[in-house]
């Protein structure tokens, strides 16, 4: 069966096939979702999900790939030439939590079920999320000037540690919720502090 060509429409439909497909990957797991379940998510007859997904293998892949190409074009319209370092840190760990504040499903999915792509679909994505790792190790060295590079790496781990669990304990839908931004700022300051190796034992 032939895939329906790319329009506004299309992208839309699909998105929508995104949304329904992580939602039921986060609740059950990619082992127990299954193309029926997720058709019956969005909804869409079996057959016509098939215009979108050629089996779940690529629905996992379309997710993660989706997910970090999204990240990447958003962090690209935040970045400014005239940002410090600082305010560029800021804004890519605002970008972060926003964007999954938004998408906790999609965190989830990417989070936990890397390791079950394969081949095409695991190297494609694999670079999709090296590249976003790289900017991420960009702007901590611009506020690690100076350090040498295995902390700095070291250090950049820790902060994707922060980032990629909220999942686990940030509830944005609640109404006593801390927000996207303010969580951001705080997260940022406790990064920063700990980065500089300010307050630590000589």
């Amino acid at each position: 069966m032939e895939r329906k060509p790319r329009t506004p429409r299309y992208d839309v439909k699909l998105e929508k096939v995104l949304a329904a497909a992580s939602k039921v990957m986060a609740n059950v797991g990619y082992e127990k979702a299954s193309i029926r379940r997720v058709a019956g998510e969005v909804p869409i007859s079996l057959a016509g999900l098939y215009y979108y997904c050629k089996c779940k293998d690529e629905l996992l892949f379309l997710i993660q790939y989706h997910t970090f190409d999204k990240l990447l074009a958003r962090l690209k319209e935040r970045q400014k030439d005239n940002m410090d370092p600082e305010e560029r840190l800021l804004g890519f760990i605002e970008n972060h939590i926003a964007y999954f504040a938004d998408n906790m499903n999609d965190l989830k999915v990417c989070s936990n079920e890397l390791e079950v792509l394969a081949d095409t679909y695991y190297r494609k994505v694999e670079a999709k999320r090296r590249e976003y790792f790289e900017h991420g190790l960009e702007y901590v060295k611009g506020v690690m000037e100076g350090q040498d590079a295995e902390r700095t790496r070291l250090v950049t781990m820790f902060l994707f540690g922060m980032l990629n669990w909220i999942h686990t304990w940030y509830r944005p839908q609640r109404k006593d919720s801390t927000r996207a931004g303010e969580l951001a700022r705080l997260m940022t300051e406790t990064f920063l502090n700990g980065a500089r190796g300010r307050g630590s034992r000589k």
